[in-house]
C-alpha cells in the first residue's frame, strides 16, 4: 500500500499475522471496488453481504475501523440507503489508503 507516513493511520497488529495482513488488505481494497459498483447500481444485497463480511473479519486482524465501516455498509444496505452505503464505502477507501501497519 502506498501510504504517506505523515498522514498514516497506524494500526498495531500481532506479528504472527504478518504473512496474512497484506493479502487481507488487498482483499479489502478489491471489496471496495465491488462495493462502489454495487452502491452505484443500488445493488444493496451485494453491499449488505460484503459489509457483513467486513464487519465480521476486520477486528480479527486488528482493524476495528474495518469492522465499524463494514457494519455501517451493512446497516445502510439493509435500510435501502444506497447513498449512505456509498459514503461508508468511500470512507473505507480513504481508510485503506491511509492505514499503515506496525507489527508488534
Amino acid at each position: 500500500m502506498d501510504t504517506d507516513t505523515n498522514t498514516a493511520i497506524v494500526v498495531r497488529v500481532e506479528g504472527e499475522l504478518r504473512e496474512l495482513v497484506p493479502r487481507f488488505l488487498a482483499n479489502c481494497a478489491r471489496d471496495v471496488e465491488i462495493l462502489a459498483r454495487a452502491a452505484a447500481q443500488s445493488d444493496l444485497d451485494t453491499a449488505r453481504k460484503i459489509g457483513h463480511s467486513l464487519k465480521g473479519v476486520g477486528g480479527g486482524y486488528g482493524f476495528d475501523e474495518i469492522t465499524r465501516l463494514g457494519a455501517s455498509i451493512e446497516t445502510a444496505a439493509k435500510a435501502g440507503d444506497a447513498g449512505a452505503a456509498h459514503a461508508a464505502v468511500e470512507e473505507l477507501r480513504s481508510y485503506l489508503k491511509a492505514v499503515y501497519v506496525e507489527y508488534v
